[in-house]
């Protein structure tokens, strides 16, 4: 095997560690549920990293990093988690996309993208994205994101 495809297969298997997590509140015993501990301030992304916070109810997610996807989980009401960071995946940038699958009785409201950098001295958020249930950024060492999905 390559370095290149062995770092990536390398990386597929610390992102199937380290990417997913579910809130107390899952329910379906059917999905992969690993846990992952929030790391600094929940709702507050740094640079390096993209957290994925809910806001509403409970969802259904999916998350893909550099091509591999991972298995869905649950993120409850008002949660927020680490999905991926620079240092699990190595210097350079890094494409991560995030898709919510809104469960029964559940109205899909928007997503909100907020953008860390190093040298900009405050985040940027962008605006909500009413259209589509997924969202897709580059982050690296320098960058980070932070992606609110709101639902009622």
């Amino acid at each position: 095997m390559s370095p290149s495809r062995l770092k990536l297969a390398s990386s597929a298997i610390l992102l199937a560690a380290a990417v997913f997590a579910c809130s107390e509140g899952a329910t379906n015993p059917n999905v992969d549920r690993p846990n992952l501990t929030t790391i600094g301030n929940p709702g507050v992304a740094d640079t390096g990293e993209v957290e994925l916070c809910k806001w509403g109810t409970q969802a259904k997610f999916a998350v893909t990093v550099d091509g591999v996807t991972g298995h869905r989980f649950y993120l409850g009401p008002n949660a927020c988690q680490v999905i991926a960071t620079s240092v699990d995946l190595g210097n350079g940038n890094h494409t991560v996309t995030v898709v919510e699958d809104v469960l029964k009785g559940t109205a899909f409201d928007s997503i909100v993208g907020t953008v860390y950098r190093v040298n900009d001295p405050a985040p940027v958020r962008g605006a909500p994205i009413t259209n589509t249930h997924q969202i897709t950024k580059v982050f690296n060492g320098d960058r980070g994101w932070l992606f609110e999905f709101y639902n009622q």
